[in-house]
């Protein structure tokens, strides 16, 4: 009996607490902040995401599967291509230089074979892996490069 009223007064608890939030939540759409504009917070998170042996370093293997998971999350259509509009109408430098055939999408083959000579180059200390200064050094590199 004990048990089914802590029950019950949670249930009423929440729904108390959480109705003004759902009333809210029904007047205006929640719009969720931009990861990209995180900076280093978001490159952390990315790391330690895709280390999944948590030995503070992205193995070939570690960095394969998260290239792959990313391409899968970005195909919407699941036709086994990027296109501009799937990927938010980037920089057109920087999708002719994955699109190599120049049609225009970008296949799964065209994007891990940038990201493979992405991680050999960022691989300064040539020991298979990434760090996370390997990665933060390879990323502004690039940015600074457009």
């Amino acid at each position: 009996m004990k048990r089914t009223w802590m029950a019950g007064l949670t249930a009423v608890t929440l729904a108390a607490v959480t109705a003004p939030l759902v009333a809210h939540a029904q007047e205006a759409p929640m719009v969720m902040p931009d990861p990209m504009t995180w900076g280093l917070a978001y490159e952390q998170m990315s790391f330690e995401a895709a280390d999944t042996d948590g030995n503070n370093l992205i193995s070939e293997g570690e960095f394969v599967r998260d290239a792959a998971a990313g391409f899968a999350g970005l195909d919407r259509d699941h036709d086994g291509k990027l296109t501009p509009a799937e990927l938010g109408n980037p920089d057109p430098r920087k999708f002719a230089r994955i699109d190599t055939n120049g049609d225009g999408y970008l296949t799964f083959t065209e994007v891990m074979t940038y990201k493979m000579k992405a991680f050999k180059a960022a691989d300064k200390d040539g020991d298979g892996g990434l760090s996370f200064q390997e990665i933060v050094a390879s990323v502004t590199a690039e940015e600074k490069s457009y």
